[in-house]
């Protein structure tokens, strides 16, 4: 097989394609076969491109864009090989949330990622348990204010979801919320958040160290 048609994972997350079917799948997030719009998908923290590939084998292809943000110049080089074929954009640039106060921008407007001890897929502009502190990449910013309207938002940012939705600009037009919290507390917040946006939880899977996957959905 020519190597261009092999998609480029890491492999430390060849488990997360089939985690897609596990955490969404059963969701009931709605697909909009019966709608002729446009469907506008948001990806924060799209790593290697793995949900937006899961994306477009579950919505009308013809009509799904999905706008993929990855900080990691690295990781988002192999998110748009993963994409090339795809309507798909990729941003290299890191989402920041206002209130975020473990987020330091330097002059320049570029914040400094921690990379994950094991695993790329694990950087994050927050230290957390498995970063790695010596190991760090500069990376352009994009305030979570400047985020465009969409029918479905997915959230992984390793620790830096809940500022970035603090400032988010359209969470009472979504249909859907797919995010993943890194802490007890912010999964509290989140549920806050998310009812006053109208939405309801219709899965959640806990994980280690406090993570929360969930998904949130328009009734």
């Amino acid at each position: 097989m020519n190597n261009s048609s092999m998609l480029h994972l890491p492999r430390t997350s060849m488990w997360n394609l089939a985690e897609m079917d596990r955490d969404y799948a059963h969701a009931k997030i709605p697909r909009f076969e019966k709608d002729s719009e446009p469907i506008e998908i948001l990806d924060v923290g799209a790593h290697v491109g793995i949900f937006a590939l899961w994306v477009f084998a579950e919505f009308p292809a013809d009509r799904t864009h999905v706008t993929c943000y990855e900080a990691h110049p690295q990781i988002a080089a192999l998110c748009r090989d993963n994409l090339a074929a795809m309507n798909a954009e990729v941003v290299e640039c890191a989402v920041v949330g206002s209130t975020d106060d473990a987020v330091q921008i330097d002059e320049e407007g570029q914040v400094t990622l921690f990379e994950g001890r094991r695993t790329l897929l694990g950087t994050s502009m927050h230290r957390l348990a498995w970063q790695n502190p010596e190991h760090t990449v500069k990376a352009r910013t994009l305030s979570a204010k400047r985020l465009k309207k969409c029918r479905i938002l997915k959230l992984d940012t390793e620790g830096a979801e809940l500022p970035i939705l603090r400032d988010f600009q359209h969470g009472a037009e979504l249909s859907a919320l797919l995010i993943e919290t890194h802490r007890r507390e912010d999964f509290i917040e989140l549920c806050k958040i998310a009812w006053g946006w109208g939405l309801e939880m219709t899965l959640a899977n806990p994980g280690r160290n406090g993570c929360v996957t969930s998904a949130w959905v328009r009734p």
